[in-house]
């Protein structure tokens, strides 16, 4: 009788953890708690990739308590990112965190501030989710070489860009002009360019696209697709 009821004593403490956290993390990765305001806000859709996230706090928190140590910044292409810095303006309760890096068009970005802030009430982490924009953008290869730039891609020459991969490949964006390096896939997500291959050098003729996750331009006298001439194909 004594182990059914130690049994059932873990079985309820066991419960109330569960129900406790999962209330935790309902908490943490909903609406902003009152008060608070956070930019880019829960569930928006075309965050900017600027890679800033600010925090307006209210009275109830101790603003100078959020160190980079108590940020979460965490992308579903990147993984994790640094903190560079966080600026605070008083006047506001304000607090801008920079991560080291831009956010990726279209990635998922989870924040959370953990319980390291002090807090007179509600304790819990703080936690949200937004998208960033996708862009339309067009291919630049970086260095440029010995190539030829046309508005929807880069003319190959024989020769140039032996042995690169898509970790040299530049995005410039129509609406602002930033350049922001692309990289190979991590933990599954692809963030990766879809390739169209000409079989010329002017972007005309016969085409095939492909999603590519690392570009060797060092075929030697292959070619990148099948039915395309070595050297003489425009991406």
């Amino acid at each position: 009788m004594q182990s059914v009821i130690q049994r059932t004593s873990r079985f309820v403490m066991l419960a109330f953890v569960y129900v406790t956290l999962a209330m935790a993390f309902t908490r943490s990765s909903s609406a902003a708690p009152p008060g608070f305001e956070l930019n880019p806000a829960p569930g928006v859709r075309n965050a900017p990739a600027r890679g800033q996230i600010t925090v307006t706090f209210p009275a109830a928190v101790n603003s100078e308590s959020l160190s980079v140590s108590s940020v979460y910044v965490y992308g579903s292409l990147r993984g994790r990112y640094p903190i560079e810095r966080i600026a605070y303006s008083e006047a506001r309760r304000a607090a801008v965190i920079s991560t080291t890096k831009s956010f990726l068009p279209g990635e998922r970005i989870c924040t959370t501030l953990t319980d390291q802030i002090q807090m007179t009430q509600n304790a819990l982490p703080i936690g949200w989710c937004f998208h960033v924009a996708f862009q339309r953008s067009r291919l630049r290869w970086t260095p440029h070489g010995n190539l030829r730039l046309n508005g929807s891609g880069a003319g190959l020459v024989a020769g140039d860009f032996a042995g690169r991969d898509v970790s040299q490949v530049a995005v410039t964006s129509y609406e602002d002009g930033s350049v922001m390096t692309l990289e190979r896939s991590v933990n599954g997500f692809v963030s990766a360019p879809t390739a169209v291959y000409f079989d010329n050098k002017n972007f005309t003729g016969r085409q095939q696209s492909a999603v590519v996750d690392a570009i060797d331009f060092d075929f030697g006298n292959g070619a990148p697709r099948e039915g395309m001439g070595a050297d003489t194909f425009s991406i």
